[in-house]
C-alpha cells in the first residue's frame, strides 16, 4: 500500500503497530510519527505514540502524545482517551 501511496496514514499506523508488537520501538515510533504528520486529527495514532513512549519509559513524551490524542478525539471519545492516558502514565 505504501508503494502506491506513501502518505497512507492507516498503512503507516499499521506498520507502526507491527513494529511495536515485534518490540522494535524505534521503528514503531518512526512509523507512528509519519502517520501523525499525515493525519494529525487521528487520536488513535497519537495514542499509539503515547504507548510507544511509555514503553520506552519516556513519561514526558507519553503525556505529550496522550494529550494530543485527547485533544484530537471527538467529544464522545474524550473520556476513553483520557482513561487510556491515565493508564499509561501510572
Amino acid at each position: 500500500m505504501l508503494a502506491v501511496d506513501p502518505e497512507d496514514a492507516a498503512a503507516l499506523n499499521n506498520m507502526g503497530s507491527i513494529a511495536f508488537l515485534k518490540g522494535d520501538l524505534a521503528a514503531a515510533e518512526a512509523r507512528f510519527s509519519q502517520a501523525a504528520a499525515v493525519d494529525p486529527a487521528d487520536p488513535g495514532i497519537w495514542l499509539n505514540l503515547a504507548k510507544t513512549a511509555a514503553k520506552r519509559q519516556d513519561a514526558a513524551k507519553a503525556k505529550e502524545y496522550g494529550e494530543k490524542a485527547v485533544a484530537a478525539a471527538e467529544d464522545s471519545q474524550k473520556p476513553r482517551f483520557k482513561t487510556a492516558l491515565e493508564g499509561l502514565l501510572r
